[in-house]
């Protein structure tokens, strides 16, 4: 391999010219939070959802889907304006998020009822 002017000078022009591709493809700033424009869904909270094992019976998994169908039938016979539809997850979060607050004497009669 021969080291010239010449090939030493084009290999830093190639160099220069990889470097302002690469400096040309990052953004210099990031937009406020305003101005971002992300695609798909919007997300209801800024915490990310992980998808999680449950181990359920057959019986207590069609009890679990009967909940989040017999909101999503009421809200439609009764003719809600609510756009929401829910799903198991929901179905969790809610029920998770009620017994949070309970106090311990009204926690403690809920799961012995």
């Amino acid at each position: 391999m021969q080291f010239s002017r010449r090939s030493l000078k084009e290999s830093e022009e190639k160099l220069k010219s990889a470097e302002a591709f690469v400096d040309a493809a990052e953004p210099k700033k990031i937009p406020p939070k305003t101005e971002r424009r992300g695609r798909g869904k919007p997300r209801k909270s800024e915490e990310l959802t992980k998808p999680v094992s449950v181990s359920l019976t057959k019986t207590d998994l069609k009890t679990l889907d009967d909940q989040f169908k017999r909101y999503n039938m009421l809200t439609y016979m009764l003719q809600h304006d609510n756009s929401k539809s829910l799903n198991r997850s929901d179905i969790v979060r809610i029920i998770a998020n009620r017994l949070s607050v309970m106090s311990d004497n009204e926690f403690i009669e809920f799961i012995l009822d």
